[in-house]
């Protein structure tokens, strides 16, 4: 079953956007801030962008997002970065690229291997200790038992109906949620959940606006989840993704949640609007950016958060 939610004002909720100045990183040329991610404190950060030039490129934060530098190691030239993810210690990261191909870093990110290649990889999310690991591909789900090194298909796009496009997983890699691709043909898309690391898979929620889901966040345990749709709409679940409740319509694109379940932090399509819960869903907060943001990571507490995207936006959200 699923219900319907409107937004609601927190009370007594601020926050702040603080635009670190554009000359942080020398970037040389407008970025676009494709995928985000940083350590379970928040101290350590990883941010990517494909600008219009024939390089992709990584940046490094070590000071909770403050100065950035650039890793003189990048993965592939000219091709967009769709994903990124680190273990909590920052240790270990995985990169996916729109061409397929996975790139590993086991040295918090200064240098950086390929491993495999896919036939497109959209999404790739990590366990805590990064030993596991799962990434969204053409041809279904792949998986990961030692920290990225080698890569093995999990399960095939047909067992899902159509092709996984988001992906989360909790901190010990056992809890996996997948939102498909939209069919063009009967207009839905799917969210799966396995609670036994991909072994088996339970069809959950069918949407019916013909919207492929995007992006899909959970608490350590999994117990809370949040996946939206492409400039639509925002699912929530409080029971491991047994059941979901809609929530407020909002043009989502990212989504990111604190290992609590209860910090969660949405960033539009294409846009400046910036939606902020402190309580799983069930109120929020709407902020606008001065630029348009397009990705989202926060600390496991969710006081640390770091939104970017287009035209070198890149802001570090704090509540007071």
């Amino acid at each position: 079953m699923i219900t319907n939610l409107a937004i609601k004002p927190i009370s007594g909720l601020s926050l702040t956007l603080n635009t670190f100045g554009f000359n942080v990183p020398i970037w040389g040329t407008t970025m676009y801030w494709s995928a985000v991610a940083m350590s379970a404190n928040g101290q350590n950060q990883v941010l990517v962008a494909s600008p219009a030039t024939s390089n992709s490129l990584i940046f490094i934060s070590t000071d909770y997002g403050q100065t950035w530098t650039q890793s003189t190691s990048y993965a592939d030239a000219g091709v967009k970065y769709n994903a990124i993810d680190c273990s909590s210690d920052f240790v270990y990261q995985s990169l996916a690229v729109n061409n397929g191909k996975i790139f590993t870093s086991v040295d918090s990110g200064v240098t950086w291997v390929q491993k495999t290649t896919l036939s497109g990889a959209y999404d790739i999310c990590l366990s805590q200790t990064g030993a596991k690991q799962y990434c969204c591909a053409t041809n279904g789900v792949y998986v990961s038992g030692n920290y990225g090194s080698t890569w093995s298909l999990l399960t095939a796009s047909s067992s899902f109906l159509l092709v996984p496009k988001a992906i989360a997983t909790s901190s010990d890699g056992t809890k996996i949620t997948i939102g498909t691709n939209a069919d063009s043909v009967n207009y839905l898309s799917y969210i799966y959940t396995s609670s036994n690391s991909g072994a088996t898979w339970t069809q959950r929620v069918i949407d019916t606006n013909g919207i492929p889901f995007m992006s899909i966040a959970m608490s350590s345990d999994g117990t809370k989840q949040v996946a939206v749709t492409y400039g639509s709409t925002i699912y929530l679940s409080s029971d491991s993704g047994v059941t979901w409740t809609q929530g407020p319509y909002f043009q989502a694109f990212k989504v990111a949640m604190s290992s609590d379940g209860k910090k969660i932090t949405i960033v539009g399509n294409n846009n400046s609007t910036i939606l902020y819960s402190l309580d799983s869903g069930v109120n929020w907060i709407s902020l606008i950016a001065t630029k348009v943001v397009q990705t989202v990571a926060m600390s496991s507490t969710g006081t640390i958060q770091t939104i970017a995207g287009g035209s070198n936006a890149l802001y570090n959200a704090t509540i007071s």
